[in-house]
C-alpha cells in the first residue's frame, strides 16, 4: 500500500501538534503496511508521559507487531509463531499490568485472543472445545464462544486451521478413532 506520511511539524510550533503529527505519521506507516516503523513509533509515543496519544501509543505499538506476527506467521512454522504469540502476549500483559491504561483493558485482551488463533490455532482451538464442552462453563465469559465462531470462520478459509479444527474435534470427542 502507498500511504504518504504527512511530513513533521516544525520545531516552532507548538508542541500538542507536533505530538498529534507524531501520531498521524506512525498511523500512516500502519496503513501502509510498514508494521515494524509504526510500532517503534508508536512505542515512542506510548513512552512520552506527555504525549497527548501516550495510551493509545502502546496499544497500537502492540496492534503492529499483531499484523506484522500475523503477516510473517503465514510463512514460519509452527515453533516460531508460538514465539511470536509468546512475546506478543509478554507485550499485551505489560498493558494489562498497567492500570493507567484500563480504558484499552479490553481491547487488548480481545487483540491478545485474536492473534493466539491466529498464530496457534490447534493450542487456542483445543482450549476453547474444553471451555466449550463443559456444561457449566460460561460461553461468553471472554467471548470464548465468539472466539470458536471466529477460528471456525478461519478454519474455511485456511487448510492449516482446518486440519486443527478436525484434531480438536476428534480429541474431544473422540470421533473417528476405531
Amino acid at each position: 500500500l502507498e500511504v504518504a506520511a504527512p511530513p513533521p511539524l516544525d520545531n516552532d510550533e507548538p508542541a500538542y501538534w507536533r505530538q498529534l503529527r507524531e501520531y498521524q505519521r506512525a498511523a500512516a506507516q500502519f496503513h501502509a503496511e510498514r508494521y515494524a516503523e509504526a510500532s517503534a513509533q508508536f512505542s515512542q509515543i506510548g513512552a512520552s508521559a506527555d504525549h497527548p496519544m501516550r495510551e493509545l501509543g502502546r496499544y497500537l505499538a502492540l496492534r503492529s507487531e499483531v499484523r506484522r506476527a500475523v503477516k510473517q506467521g503465514q510463512k514460519a512454522d509452527q515453533a516460531q509463531r508460538e514465539l511470536a504469540y509468546s512475546a506478543l502476549e509478554r507485550r499485551g500483559r505489560a498493558i494489562l499490568a498497567d492500570a493507567s491504561l484500563a480504558s484499552l483493558h479490553q481491547a487488548t485482551r480481545a487483540t491478545l485472543r485474536s492473534v493466539r488463533v491466529q498464530l496457534t490455532p490447534q493450542g487456542a482451538i483445543s482450549d476453547l472445545s474444553q471451555h466449550l464442552a463443559d456444561a457449566a462453563a460460561d460461553p461468553f465469559i471472554d467471548d470464548r464462544l465468539g472466539d470458536w465462531g471466529f477460528a471456525m470462520r478461519l478454519a474455511d478459509e485456511r487448510p492449516d486451521f482446518r486440519v486443527a479444527r478436525i484434531k480438536a474435534i476428534r480429541g474431544q470427542y473422540e470421533i473417528g478413532r476405531a
